[in-house]
């Protein structure tokens, strides 16, 4: 599958049909989702994971008022920056509307670009095990203590990385917090 290609994956669930739209930002899965939805007459489900949060309107291309207005969305500006929320949490919720959608509609879509959160639909994703609030508080309160200038040059050199080095890194911070949780 190319990145620049509008990926399009049709699933059969029983006797309803969820129809996958992916791609990277900017490409135009909003425009094509709308005209989908409008022609079979359903509603769309959005699977990307910056677009839940309201504050974050610039660099996540969400549908605009117009297009939110033609057809009914899901999962778009939700959420606060500042709730706690994760893909296990938005798999929940996604899977629990996918069933009431498909009492009254035969098809629905699902559309964005974050493949964790469609995957978490469409084949599914281990339980995430609850992060103690000790823990978080911590590491939020450590976060808050550094100076601007380091959280700067944190976010630059994250920003900088790429994919495969973000992956390193996240798994070593996960193998450090599983390490530092069996010795709690």
């Amino acid at each position: 599958m190319q990145r620049s290609v509008i990926n399009v994956v049709l699933l059969w669930l029983m006797n309803n049909k969820l129809i996958y739209i992916a791609g990277p930002t900017c490409i135009g899965k909003t425009s094509l989702s709308i005209e989908i939805a409008k022609r079979l007459e359903t509603e769309i489900i959005s699977c990307d994971s910056r677009q839940f949060y309201k504050e974050l309107k610039i660099g996540t291309s969400p549908p605009s008022r117009e297009q939110l207005k033609e057809i009914n969305h899901h999962f778009i500006h939700n959420k606060s920056i500042h709730d706690k929320y994760n893909v296990g949490m938005y798999e929940k919720d996604a899977i629990n509307l996918i069933n009431n959608l498909f009492k009254e509609n035969e098809i629905i879509i699902l559309v964005g670009g974050s493949g964790l959160y469609a995957d978490s639909i469409l084949y599914g994703i281990d339980d995430f095990p609850e992060i103690p609030s000790n823990i978080r508080n911590k590491i939020i309160s450590e976060y808050e203590s550094v100076e601007d200038e380091k959280k700067m040059l944190l976010i630059s050199f994250s920003k900088g990385l790429n994919n495969r080095a973000k992956q390193v890194i996240n798994k070593i911070i996960m193998s450090l917090t599983k390490f530092f949780l069996a010795s709690i």
